[in-house]
């Protein structure tokens, strides 16, 4: 039985290629997967909409668009189809569409996307309520309904008023007469197939039976299943039992023709837009039939064909207006019978058919000089393909009698050389080589051929003197010497410096100019071949891929291939695609070539249009290199696989393409594979209000009809959150659609959202809008009309007219009642006026205060005019000492800093009243600026900050008020010093205005220059640039440790540069620094006259500003002896913590005659110095950047090592509360700036003598005694040292460095707290504490001096008592004496 079953299934595959016909070639059996139902389908049709209707036999009806699948089903509900057992469909002219099914009629209703049905039963009589099979429906010319039923007769109904009438005739009184199909011609007449033969209903509406001849001497009535007519007119009858007839009832030209073409029912028949006849039978499969009634094509289910017909029953058959062939098969759902748009042709490997391919997997494809196509494949071997007859010829080991000697079966490469040799490169057994003319193959191998190292043969080439080049597996490169007849291993010096002895190598290839290219797993190498006593070797990987951080993925060649404008094209394993352009020696990748993904580029070939076509492991991409377009082709697109394999590609003399892949080969003729430029018809599917479906005439549904019949909505304020749903009815690559849309009225531009099918949009404001949507197929082809949908959101009521009439009516009505109450509001209008009387005193006290503040300014200027211009005498006098010089600079730069201070507060209370006018002068800016800047020589040079000057004028001459200029630079170079940390810079530069710094003065460009001074401070937040001009406004947030500034001087400097007609600009990063920039204009038109200072005075330009300060003095060689006093003469060290340089080297210079002095500018600096040098005494001021000096303070006193120090604490803060916060942190006396000199050093002078005292007063006995007397750090330090001496005085051991390390204190560390705080060594303190001992014993009775001696630690009771004399003044055995005498 198996071998019967096996013989059936070769003969039905025999039987599909021996009826192969070119009009069906490569045409595919599809199932939409999509369906939903495995019952029988027994309707097919399609609306005018373009909607695919499909009758079941049990589940009801489906719509199906390409990708959803809306079932009607019947249930209770009013509006559901009639009957689940759908028998037919029809579309009538008017594009209703009407169901007939085993209970009578329904007609759908489009609006509501409901039926309604037809009563049709009240023609029998009144009431009748059985059920009415309605098998088949029809239109006559007048518009009405032909209804055919099963037993019931024939019905016609009125579409107007959808009355149903009976059309009586005599030839349906018979028993059981059931009418199963119609069918109607071009002059209207319709045909219908019964259980008892053909009927016709002529235009006359008259019923008559069909003879077989036109002298009707036989009456045509056989079981008829089926109608069909031909475009001649022809009328086809699919019969239960008789096969197929064909019939032509007419007078003149009456034909009668029966074909027995199966024994089966034909269930379906139409007529194919190819004029071929298909008929669906049962179990018997799918028959194409000519006109003659020829089958000229038979296709069956088959198991082992994923394309053939997926069930033999096939119910149901209908062409759509494409073309396209739908199938409603009896147990196998929904399927489509066409073929491809783009035409592929394939050859593949079929199971159990010896005219197919050995194996799927191809390797290589070429043509031979007959024409035969050369397939080699894995597993198989050559196959040899005869393109006009479709036949295979299979040469492998079984098989020699067309070819010999060929027993490989995995074939990696085929190539025919020159002279039309034929050579094949094998996995694993080396070369076959059959010379033209002969039948024989001769295989080369390691075994048999010197010269050949590897049997694994991946690629050949042939050079223009004959060579073949061959690349192998691992062992690198060879050649075929064909003088010599040889085979040559390329490892000579030039090939073996690249390794290309031992190369795996993918690919050779011989280009027009007869260079070599060789592509490897380790990139790409040039060989030229010009000069035959030695091969030049170039490798192309390191240019090939200079800008890739990645290589071992990216260089595996694959493909290397010559376009005809000589670029070299290469395909990589991860980089894609490669051109290489002989002339400019460039490489250029194509991973950003629009469209074009391809990683893999396995095969290149140019089609003769000049088109590239890359093989890969995404399909098949053609490049448009003209254009920068690119078209990718996959399975959905006819290719019977995605993945292609490596040079498996040909191109034949008449431009077709062959492309190997894993699952077999593709051929096509390249001008053949079109762009499809229909776009999908849309429609909208579905409309969802917070994502919920919403259908016609709900509670609260927008709709009145479906939203596909919709063509407006109107949502109301609640109805906030909105979906569209849309398709583009597409039945071949649905899912290859591209949609586009966008709400016109809220939207600008379109929303291109892929194959997406929905936009949803939230809180759209009240108002009118239109959704419009368009769609694209696969080839990019765009609707030229988008769908549109009309939407008005509503407002809320209270945003109404009527709203609004309301407002304005209650509007009214409180005017009316503010008028009348006017007059109760006349003492709050006069308290509104007092008010704003109050509030211009107001702004009167504080100008009056502001003018106030400005008087005590003008007052203060007279003193200071005093105290300045002296000094500036004295200043220039040479007679004066270096010491006193100094001295008398930092007096005239501190009264010379309070005049500026004082005189912006002078120009900010003039530029409040307007009272401030522009001088201009004609001024040289340039010595102008250096002059400025020579003014912060001094502290530059105090701090190590760096001051650049750069300018790109020698000389530059313009009109400024100097007065303002110098009050603009002196402030901002103010603030970069202000700014700047110790060891910063600061770039002051001069420079033509351009770019961005151009000036713009009433919308004209007027030339310019600017001045831009940069520092390395520590910069200016971006939400702060913004502020930095406002009055009072101070950058403390990241500058909070500067204590002054009034806040006004941007501000002043911001309104001098404005009435210059210039600009001031300000970039700043935090931790980099900030850059001012002034742009200020060049010459004098834009000032009025009155602005403008001419005559004499402008010759005299002003170059600098005050001489004297920037000039060194001549007594600098004179040297104050003082100042070299000896350091024995200052036995005590003073830190001094002062962050302003002035007051900080003036204390130096003063207390350097008293003490040695170090310094330190901040508090951090401070305490590093101090637990460093250990000082006698250390001077601070209170507030200092980085650390102040309260926080230094507790540091010190927190400190072991420090704690001891005696700290002196200066400050400008005066107040109570200050001094007492100084006092807690540790210092020991709190002044006041400013102070006396002659007080700051009697209070140095007195801590010292204080401290002393105190601890001679505290430790006069250094013996545990004391312990309960101390509490502070340095007690606590003294008795733990004293403590550790009582538990160890016997030992003689007992040193300075024993003590050190006891303590954690290094040996000068210990020395200087040890002699600060008692003022002796700590020798002599451990000395002193023994003799105390020993004195406490001796006073206890213990008068054995030398056993004494050796209890407190002494070597020696000589010593012992040498030492008690000097500290008593009387020897040990003198003691008792002495306390007698006390």
């Amino acid at each position: 039985m198996k071998n019967i079953k096996y013989i059936l299934v070769c003969y039905f595959i025999g039987l599909n290629c021996l009826f192969s016909q070119d009009k069906f070639d490569n045409y595919q059996f599809r199932s939409i997967q999509e369906t939903t139902s495995k019952r029988a389908i027994s309707s097919i049709i399609q609306d005018k909409n373009g909607f695919i209707w499909i009758g079941t036999n049990g589940t009801g009806l489906y719509r199906y668009d390409g990708v959803n699948y809306f079932g009607y089903e019947y249930n209770k509900n009013s509006g559901s189809i009639n009957s689940n057992f759908i028998y037919s469909t029809f579309v009538d002219s008017d594009n209703n569409l009407w169901v007939g099914t085993d209970d009578g009629l329904c007609l759908y209703n489009r609006d509501l996307d409901n039926f309604t049905k037809i009563n049709i039963e009240d023609v029998i009589r009144k009431g009748y309520d059985e059920p009415i099979t309605v098998k088949t429906i029809n239109q006559d010319n007048n518009g009405n309904l032909i209804l055919g039923t099963y037993g019931f007769g024939l019905f016609k109904l009125n579409l107007k008023t959808l009355k149903t009438t009976l059309i009586p005739s005599k030839v349906l009184d018979k028993f059981n007469f059931l009418i199963k199909s119609s069918v109607k011609n071009k002059q209207g007449i319709i045909y219908l197939g019964t259980s008892y033969g053909l009927l016709e209903l002529d235009l006359n509406g008259k019923l008559k039976q069909v003879y077989k001849d036109k002298f009707k001497r036989e009456p045509l009535l056989d079981d008829i299943e089926n109608l069909a007519i031909d475009k001649l007119g022809y009328i086809w009858l699919g019969t239960t039992e008789h096969g197929l007839i064909k019939i032509k009832p007419e007078t003149d030209n009456y034909q009668f023709e029966n074909y027995f073409i199966t024994k089966n029912k034909i269930l379906s028949l139409i007529e194919s837009s190819q004029d071929y006849i298909i008929c669906g039978t049962e179990n018997d499969g799918l028959l194409i039939v000519n006109y003659k009634g020829q089958v000229i094509q038979k296709y069956l289910h088959s198991k082992y064909n994923d394309s053939s017909l997926k069930s033999n029953s096939v119910w149901s058959l209908y062409e759509d207006k494409e073309k396209r062939l739908w199938l409603g098969y009896f147990n196998k759902g929904l399927g489509v019978f066409d073929k491809p748009t783009n035409k592929f042709n394939s050859l593949e490997s079929l199971v159990n058919n010896e005219n197919s391919l050995q194996t799927s997997y191809v390797t290589s494809i070429v043509k031979d000089k007959k024409g035969d196509l050369l397939i080699s494949n894995e597993g198989g071997g050559l196959d040899i393909y005869n393109l006009t007859n479709k036949s295979f010829i299979h040469v492998n080991k079984n098989s020699q009698s067309y070819y010999s000697g060929l027993d490989a079966a995995d074939i990696q490469t085929i190539f025919i050389d020159s002279k039309q040799n034929i050579w094949i490169g094998s996995w694993d057994r080396g070369i076959y080589f059959l010379k033209n003319g002969t039948t024989r193959f001769i295989n080369y191998n390691t075994a048999n051929t010197e010269g050949l190292k590897s049997n694994r043969i991946f690629s050949f080439s042939e050079d223009l003197k004959g060579r073949i080049w061959i690349g192998t597996f691992i062992k690198g490169l060879h050649y075929f010497d064909n003088k010599n007849n040889t085979f040559v291993h390329c490892n000579t010096k030039s090939f073996t410096e690249h390794a290309l002895d031992n190369a795996f190598i993918r690919k050779v290839f011989v280009d027009s100019d007869n260079v070599l290219w060789v592509g490897t797993i380790l990139g790409l190498y040039q060989v030229s071949l010009k000069d035959d006593s030695g091969f030049k070797v170039t490798k192309m990987r390191d240019a090939m891929f200079d800008d890739k951080t990645k290589y071992n993925s990216i260089q595996t060649i694959l493909s290397i291939y010559e376009s005809n404008d000589k670029t070299i094209w290469i395909g990589t394993d991860g980089e894609g695609l490669f051109s290489y352009n002989k002339k400019d020696r460039t490489f250029s990748n194509y991973n950003n070539f629009p469209g074009f993904k391809e990683k893999s580029v396995r095969a290149i070939i140019a089609d003769n249009n000049g088109y590239l076509w890359i093989s890969g492991g995404l399909g098949l991409t053609k490049l448009d290199l003209k254009n920068k377009k690119s078209t990718s082709f996959t399975k959905d697109d006819g290719l019977i696989d995605n993945d292609f394999n490596n040079n498996a590609v040909f191109k034949d003399g008449n431009g077709e393409l062959y492309f190997g892949s894993y699952e077999g080969v593709n051929y096509f003729n390249p001008s053949e594979i079109k762009k499809v430029e229909k776009a999908p018809k849309l429609y909208f599917s579905d409309f969802k209000l917070f994502n919920k479906s919403v259908k016609p005439n709900e509670d609260a549904s927008p709709l009145t009809k479906v939203i596909g019949q919709s063509k407006e909505i109107i949502l109301n304020h609640t109805q906030s959150v909105f979906t569209i749903e849309y398709v583009g009815i597409n039945y071949n690559y649905s899912k290859k659609n591209q949609y586009a849309y966008y709400l016109q009225g809220f939207e600008k531009d379109w929303n291109y959202v892929g194959n997406n099918r929905a936009a949803t949009y939230t809180n759209l404001p009240p108002g009118n809008y239109v959704f419009k949507v368009k769609s694209a197929n696969a080839d990019g082809s765009w609707n030229t009309v988008p769908l549109e949908l009309k939407i008005k959101v509503l407002p809320p009521w209270w945003k109404t007219i009527w709203a609004y009439l309301l407002y304005t009516s209650i509007l009214v009505f409180l005017t009316i009642y503010l008028n009348k109450i006017y007059q109760n509001r006349f003492k709050a209008k006069q308290a509104i006026i007092l008010e704003k009387e109050k509030n211009i005193q107001s702004e009167k006290l504080n100008n009056n205060k502001l003018q106030f503040f400005t008087n005590i300014s003008h007052e203060f200027r007279t003193p200071l005019t005093l105290i300045i211009n002296p000094l500036e005498d004295i200043l220039k006098s040479k007679n004066l000492s270096p010491e006193i010089h100094n001295k008398l600079k930092i007096v005239h730069k501190s009264s010379d800093r309070l005049s500026r201070l004082i005189n912006e507060l002078m120009d900010f209370n003039k530029l409040e009243f307007n009272r401030i006018f522009l001088q201009a002068r004609k001024i040289e800016v340039v010595a102008f600026t250096q002059g400025i800047r020579g003014y912060f020589d001094e502290e530059a040079a105090s701090r190590n900050i760096t001051i650049n000057f750069e300018s790109e004028f020698d000389e530059l001459e313009d009109w400024l008020d100097p007065k303002m200029l110098e009050k603009i630079l002196f402030n901002i170079i103010s603030n970069a010093f202000k700014f700047t940390p110790d060891n910063g810079s600061i770039t002051i530069s001069i420079a033509k205005s351009e770019g961005d710094n151009l000036l713009l003065i009433d919308g004209n460009i007027v030339p310019s220059f600017s001045i831009t001074i940069t520092d390395t401070g520590s910069g200016i937040r971006k939400k702060d640039l913004k502020r930095i001009f406002d009055r009072f406004y101070q950058v403390n947030n990241v500058n909070k440790d500067y204590y002054g500034s009034t806040g006004i001087g941007l501000e002043v400097v911001k309104e001098f540069v404005e009435l210059h007609k210039g600009r001031i600009d300000v970039d700043s990063q935090v931790g980099q620094g900030t850059k001012f920039t002034l742009t200020f204009p060049l010459g004098k038109s834009m000032y009025k006259k009155s602005e403008i200072i001419e005559g004499d005075k402008t010759k005299n330009i002003e170059k600098t500003k005050t001489k004297f300060l920037s000039e060194s003095t001549d007594q600098d060689d004179y040297v104050d002896q003082t100042e070299n006093v000896a350091e024995t003469v200052k036995p005590y060290t003073v830190l001094i913590v002062e962050d302003n340089p002035e007051l900080r080297n003036y204390l130096k210079q003063e207390l350097s005659k008293l003490y040695k002095v170090i310094v330190a500018e901040n508090g951090q600096k401070g305490y590093e110095l101090a637990v460093l040098k250990l000082p006698d005494l250390i001077i601070t001021d209170v507030i200092m950047p980085v650390m102040d000096g309260l926080q230094m303070c507790k540091k010190i006193k927190g400190d072991l090592k420090t704690s001891h120090i005696p700290l002196l604490m200066l400050s400008a803060k005066a107040m109570v509360k200050d001094r007492l916060e100084g006092i807690d942190s540790g210092a020991d006396i709190y002044l006041s700036k400013p102070f006396e000199l002659d007080i700051l050093k009697s209070s140095l002078a007195q801590l010292i003598t204080s401290r002393q005292i105190m601890f001679k007063k505290f430790y006069s006995g250094i013996t545990k005694d004391g312990k309960e007397k101390t509490t502070s750090l340095d007690n606590d330090f003294i008795q733990k040292i004293l403590h550790f001496i009582n538990e160890n005085i016997s030992e003689p051991e007992l040193s300075v460095e024993l003590l050190s390390s006891k303590i954690f204190l290094s040996r000068s560390q210990l020395y200087r707290k040890i002699k600060t705080l008692t003022g002796v060594s700590v020798n002599e303190f451990i000395r002193n504490v023994r003799l105390e001992k020993a004195k406490q014993l001796i006073e206890k009775g213990n008068n054995n001096i030398n056993e004494i001696s050796y209890k407190v630690g002494f070597t020696s009771p000589s010593y012992f008592t040498k030492c008690y004399k000097i500290k008593y003044g009387h020897l040990p055995t003198q003691e008792k004496e002495q306390k007698n005498k006390r």
